[in-house]
C-alpha cells in the first residue's frame, strides 16, 4: 500500500533567517575529560537562564557546558547572554510550536561488543538541548525525538538503554503544557535472533510516522541522475532490490520522507561522530538519511566492480557475482520461505563469503570502501529534500525552506569499522553549526581524511546540483571557532582515529 501523502506543509513563501546554509562557520568545543555524565544529566552549575527549570547541579557534566557554549559561540541571543533572559533558541522557536530532535539511533547494540557510547547520540546531549527548547517554548508546544533506525534495531531496547524514556517522563511531569514524544519513523522492521546472522528473520510492517510520509521525487534534480543508467544494480543490504527499482529508475528518484520532520517548525540534528565504512564520515549530512521511513528508497551501492560500472567492491571477483545472485534471491523470498529454508540460504552465503575472503583477499561486499559513489548521492538527495523541497510546487526551491541546527556528539566517537561496529575513542569534541556540509568537512579533517577525496564531501562542495555550498567555499575557506579561538579548517588539531584499510587512499597526508 502506498503511504499517504500530506501536502501544503510548507509553502513557497516560507521565511528563512540567518539560520541558513550561508552561515558556514563551525563551532568546536572540547569536552575534558572526554566522558559522559550520569543520569539525570543535570547542568554543572546554576546558570541564570536555567532558574525556571528548577534544577540541582552535577559539576561533572562538561557535556552540558559544551552544548551551552556552542549556543553562545554561534551568537544566539548574544545581548542577553549571562542573564535570566538569555533564550538562545528563542529567535527560531516560539510558544505553541513543534520541534523535532533527530538523534543518531542507528542500532540498539554495537555489533562488536554490545556497547552504545560510540554508537548512538548520548542522551546527556539530547537533554541539554531539551532544556533550551523548553525555555524557548515557555510552557506551550511540543518536543518530539524521532529517528528511523536500521530495520533490525530493537527500538524498545534502544529506548531503555539510552534512558531517553526516563528523561521524557521527567519532563512530562515538570512541564505539563509541553507535549513530549519518542517516535520510531520506520515502516519496516526485521525480527532476528542474532544480528550477525543474515536472514534468520522476518520482515514486519509497522505504522511508522503517525503523520504519514510525503513521496518526494527529485527526478532529474537528484544527485543519482548522473548514474541512473545503473539503477537495475542499485542495492541496499537486507531488502528486496525489486522494490528499490520502483522508486529509483530512469524516470524518477523517489524518497519517502517523514511528515513529522517536514512539518516541524524547527529541527535540531544531533548526529554521532563516527567513521562510516561506506561514506567515510557519518555526522550531520549522513544522519539526515534517517528522515526517510523505508530503506528500500535508499540506494547504498551499485553492484559489481568499477571496471564493470559498479562500486560494490574494488576489484573483479569470481565469487562475488554468485554471492550477489544468491543474496538477491534470499531477500526476494525471505518472507515466503520457511525458517529452515532461510537458514540454509544464510549458511550458504556465509560459506561463500568466507571463500571469497580467501580468494579475493578482502571482505568487501556492500560498497564498504572509498570508491562508493552511490550512498554519497543518496545522502545529499535527502539533505536537499529536507532543506529545499517545496511540497506545494513539488520541486526544489531556490532557497532553504526549513531551519535545522546541528550539534555533533563526538565526546566518545566511533572509529574503525563504523557505523555499526565502531571502536570507542575518547575524542572529547562537540561540533555545532547551521551548515551540515561545512560541519562534515571539519569532521573529515579532524579524523584525518582529505575532504576533497571523500565523494560525499566532494560532491557537496563542487557538484553543479549541490545546494549546500551557496557561498562556493573551498575547504580552506571554512571558518572554525575551536574553543573560542578562530582557526581555518585546515589548521585544526587532529584526533587519534583508526582508519580502515579500505579508506587509506583518502587519508590526508598533509
Amino acid at each position: 500500500m502506498r503511504p499517504r501523502e500530506t501536502r501544503s506543509i510548507h509553502g513557497h513563501n516560507s521565511e528563512i533567517n540567518r539560520a541558513g546554509l550561508g552561515e558556514s562557520r563551525v563551532i568546536i568545543r572540547r569536552v575534558i575529560p572526554a566522558r559522559y555524565p550520569n543520569y539525570p544529566y543535570l547542568p554543572p552549575e546554576v546558570y541564570p537562564e536555567c532558574g525556571p527549570l528548577g534544577r540541582t547541579m552535577d559539576e561533572s557534566n562538561q557535556v552540558y557546558r559544551g552544548v551551552r557554549r556552542i549556543f553562545a559561540d554561534l551568537g544566539l541571543d548574544s545581548d542577553n547572554l549571562g542573564t535570566l533572559q538569555w533564550n538562545p533558541l528563542g529567535e527560531y522557536v516560539s510558544p505553541g510550536q513543534r520541534v523535532v530532535i533527530k538523534p543518531n539511533w542507528v542500532l540498539h547494540a554495537n555489533q562488536d561488543d554490545g556497547s552504545i557510547d560510540s554508537l548512538v547520540t548520548h542522551t546527556s546531549i539530547i537533554r541539554a538541548v531539551m532544556d533550551y527548547l523548553v525555555i524557548a517554548l515557555r510552557g506551550d508546544g511540543a518536543i518530539e525525538i524521532a529517528d528511523a533506525p536500521l530495520q533490525n534495531c530493537d527500538f524498545d531496547v534502544l529506548v531503555r538503554r539510552t534512558m531517553i524514556a526516563d528523561v521524557v517522563t521527567d519532563y512530562r511531569q515538570r512541564f505539563s503544557g509541553i507535549t513530549f514524544s519518542i517516535m520510531d519513523l520506520r515502516k519496516t522492521t526485521l525480527q532476528t535472533r542474532d544480528l550477525q546472522v543474515v536472514g534468520i528473520a522476518r520482515q514486519l510492517t509497522q505504522s511508522g510516522d503517525p503523520r504519514g510520509y510525503s513521496m518526494i521525487d527529485l527526478a532529474h534534480e537528484s544527485m543519482l541522475s548522473d548514474i541512473h543508467h545503473r539503477f537495475k544494480r542499485f542495492r541496499v543490504a537486507n531488502y528486496d532490490h525489486r522494490l528499490m527499482h520502483e522508486h529509483h529508475n530512469e524516470d524518477k528518484h523517489e524518497y519517502m520522507v517523514s511528515n513529522s520532520i517536514l512539518s516541524a517548525d524547527f529541527m535540531v540534528n544531533l548526529p554521532k561522530l563516527k567513521f562510516h565504512i561506506k561514506a567515510g564520515v557519518t555526522a550531520a549530512l549522513k544522519n539526515l538519511v534517517g528522515i526517510n521511513g523505508h530503506k528500500e528508497y535508499l540506494p547504498h551501492h551499485t553492484n559489481s566492480s568499477p571496471d564493470r560500472g559498479g562500486d560494490q567492491y574494488w576489484q573483479r571477483s569470481r565469487l562475488k557475482p554468485l554471492i550477489n545472485r544468491i543474496y538477491d534471491d534470499h531477500w526476494m523470498h525471505v518472507n515466503d520461505r520457511s525458517q529452515f529454508g532461510n537458514m540454509v540460504s544464510a549458511i550458504v552465503l556465509r560459506i561463500l563469503r568466507k571463500a571469497s575472503a580467501v580468494v579475493d583477499g578482502d571482505r568487501m561486499y556492500d560498497g564498504a570502501w572509498s570508491g562508493n559513489d552511490t550512498i554519497p548521492r543518496t545522502t545529499l538527495d535527502l539533505n536537499h529534500a529536507l532543506y529545499f523541497y517545496d511540497l506545494v510546487e513539488n520541486g526544489l526551491s531556490e532557497r532553504p525552506l526549513r531551519k535545522v541546527l546541528h550539534i555533533v556528539d563526538g565526546v566518545i566517537a566511533g572509529d574503525g569499522y563504523g557505523p555499526l561496529r565502531p571502536g570507542a575513542t575518547p575524542a572529547g569534541v562537540l561540533l555545532g553549526g547551521w551548515n551540515p556540509l561545512t560541519i562534515d568537512v571539519c569532521v573529515a579533517r579532524l579524523i584525518g581524511l582529505n575532504p576533497m577525496m571523500v565523494p560525499l564531501l566532494n560532491h557537496g562542495l563542487t557538484h553543479a546540483r549541490s545546494r549546500l555550498n551557496p557561498m562556493q567555499l573551498e575547504v580552506g575557506d571554512i571558518a572554525v571557532a575551536d574553543g573560542g579561538s578562530g582557526v581555518r579548517s585546515t589548521d585544526m588539531r587532529r584526533l587519534a582515529f583508526r582508519i580502515p584499510r579500505e579508506w587509506k587512499a583518502v587519508v590526508d597526508r598533509d
